[in-house]
């Protein structure tokens, strides 16, 4: 188990195509604002509400995704900014897979800012 400023995740599936990640979300928590370069994520809600934000390229506007438990799962495209916010405490699963033929890259994610939880600086 890895131990995040919003929670904490754990791997549970990894292989040369896809990864399969079980996350805890603190209340308030968020992730970095960041995309992958050729990987899609994927977030599925077991528990609680999730807030997906993705912005479009050349957009300063967010398109918002309210997920819960029951729903089906949310898919962002490589390429596209986004982050998660935590509106309750959070069970989730994050899908991680390559697009097309591309090959596995260690540095596929690229941070735009820093993750953490409401009201910490």
């Amino acid at each position: 188990m890895m131990q995040k400023l919003w929670g904490t995740s754990r791997t549970l599936l990894i292989d040369d195509r896809i990864e399969v990640v079980r996350i805890h979300v603190n209340k308030g928590g968020f992730s970095s604002r960041h995309h992958h370069k050729n990987k899609w994520n994927g977030f599925l809600v077991h528990a609680g509400k999730l807030l997906v934000m993705q912005w479009p390229p050349c957009s300063s506007m967010s398109i918002d995704a309210n997920l819960e438990s029951g729903n089906d799962i949310y898919l962002v495209r490589p390429g596209i900014h986004h982050k998660f916010r935590a509106l309750t405490d959070v069970i989730a699963t994050e899908v991680y897979f390559l697009a097309g033929d591309h090959v596995p890259d260690p540095a596929d994610i690229v941070r735009h800012d820093e993750g953490g939880v409401d009201g910490t600086p």
